[in-house]
């Protein structure tokens, strides 16, 4: 906004300042708003795989996670991604990290899905659960760090 006249401008043809209708202007306001909001839902489904991750570890054994009954709402992680990605620094390590924490709490449900319906409830398949559980606690932690060395503020 240029201030005194109080006006708002875009980028127009050919990088020329074109002042903003008041519509645009509030469109553009409550676009951010709604970013902002799905970044807050996006951390705070970090901090809840953090947790689910560590239920599972908290399990006495390897066979014990086979127990739980939670599940990782990947779904909702991926759309919630591809909604925040834009506002987010552009890290590689940042977007591989989240990749992973996708992939591993992927590997997680298929594992305990399969041994709950085929019955394979092996310690094998548990340290594999486990060892994911790890890998998605830590990174939904070194994550949470980073969007909040970004974005400041904390999810919850």
């Amino acid at each position: 906004m240029v201030v005194p006249p109080g006006v708002f401008y875009r980028r127009g043809d050919g990088g020329s300042a074109v002042p903003m209708q008041w519509s645009e202007v509030r469109e553009q306001m409550l676009f951010t708003e709604e970013r902002r909001r799905r970044a807050t839902l996006f951390r705070i489904l970090l901090s809840s795989f953090a947790a689910m991750a560590d239920r599972l570890l908290s399990y006495p054994g390897p066979d014990a996670v086979f127990e739980s009954l939670d599940r990782f709402d990947t779904s909702a992680f991926s759309a919630l991604f591809a909604d925040v990605a834009p506002l987010l620094p552009s890290d590689p390590f940042l977007f591989d990290r989240l990749l992973e924490v996708s992939l591993a709490a992927n590997r997680i449900n298929v594992g305990l899905d399969c041994a709950v319906t085929l019955g394979k409830k092996s310690g094998l398949w548990g340290e594999e659960i486990r060892g994911n559980a790890r890998t998605v606690g830590q990174y939904c932690r070194e994550c949470e760090q980073l969007l909040t060395d970004a974005l400041g503020g904390k999810a919850n």
